[in-house]
């Protein structure tokens, strides 16, 4: 009885400690937005995908430039309900640089929804953080485009950079759309960002701000 009694109380306190930590996602003004992680992602239909080389060398740049240079559409504050969101891409530029592309576009949808939650944790592992940054850390981690199935997977994902601990990570989905290659699969994150804002954002505080 006693062993089950302190077994109790420790599942509790994890328990309670993990609210805690979810709690910074909502509680904290402000946060640093890390970019789009292309290191895991495969784009699927070749048809769609005909310069795999232009993709890494151009267009993982691109994606991420456009959200920081157009930063009156892609409010960051406003999605994520902050007062101030800073912009460091660097983890997400050294990363992405590392892919091998001619191995990550095929024409395999069951290559769509590969990666996992540990998984993620593991990816946020490798960035490498300066001394003063601190806080609350989120980024994009690109899961798939789909040009066959005309669709975009990303992990939304909020972790604190001092630990590199994932408070919260979930998959999302969004719908391409636009005319070339970069605004059509930057519409998909857009429409994340706005599913964000208008649903997902309140009901992850409903279900996880402890105050």
């Amino acid at each position: 009885m006693k062993k089950f009694t302190v077994l109790l109380i420790g599942l509790f306190f994890t328990v309670n400690l993990f609210s805690q930590d979810m709690s910074e996602i909502f509680q904290t003004e402000k946060a640093t937005w890390f970019g789009l992680d292309y290191s895991e992602a495969y784009f699927i239909g070749s048809e769609g995908f005909t310069n795999p080389s232009d993709i890494k060398d151009r267009y993982f740049n691109s994606w991420n430039l456009l959200i920081k240079n157009e930063y009156e559409k892609y409010n960051l504050g406003k999605f994520f309900k902050k007062s101030k969101v800073e912009i460091s891409l660097d983890n997400v530029n050294a990363v992405n640089q590392e892919v091998n592309i001619y191995d990550r576009v095929i024409d395999d949808n069951g290559k769509m929804l590969h990666l996992d939650d540990a998984k993620v944790q593991e990816m946020i592992n490798k960035y490498n953080f300066t001394e003063d940054q601190e806080g609350l850390g989120i980024v994009f981690i690109v899961e798939s485009y789909s040009k066959t199935a005309v669709i975009a997977n990303y992990f939304v994902t909020f972790f604190d950079i001092k630990t590199k601990k994932v408070l919260l990570t979930e998959r999302m989905e969004g719908k391409p759309g636009g005319f070339g290659l970069r605004n059509y699969w930057a519409r998909s994150y857009y429409n994340v960002f706005n599913t964000i804002y208008k649903k997902r954002y309140k009901a992850w505080a409903k279900k996880y701000n402890k105050k």
